[in-house]
């Protein structure tokens, strides 16, 4: 995963982000990185493995897919309060959920890259 062209800026984006905003403070007990590596998993299953999957097979078209599962990612992950409703926590999830629809539609729908980068 290191030389590809998409985790790695990504992962290299959400450290650098982290440590210039003071940190992640969740990550100060060890379980809770480990739980979010499930949940990753489990979320790369849900919206690229079936709906971004499924969804560019039914419409024929991996855009179609790519927006729709990118948008009920987006919706998913309104959680924690009224912030999350506004403009740019969506529109920043939905373009993680792009990014990664495109990591697996050029993975040929190998879900690793994508939960890895997750």
């Amino acid at each position: 995963n290191l030389i590809d062209l998409i985790s790695f800026p990504t992962v290299g984006f959400a450290a650098g982000y982290g440590a210039f905003t003071g940190g992640y403070p969740s990550l100060q007990r060890w379980e809770i990185p480990v739980s979010y590596g499930f949940v990753g998993l489990g979320e790369e299953a849900l919206f690229r493995g079936f709906y971004f999957h499924g969804l560019s097979r039914l419409f024929k078209s991996a855009w179609v897919g790519a927006i729709i599962s990118s948008g009920a990612f987006a919706a998913a992950h309104v959680i924690g309060g009224i912030e999350n409703l506004q403009l740019m926590p969506m529109a920043q999830r939905f373009a993680f959920g792009m990014i990664m629809c495109w990591q697996t539609n050029r993975n040929q729908y190998d879900l690793r890259k994508s939960i890895f980068t997750h």
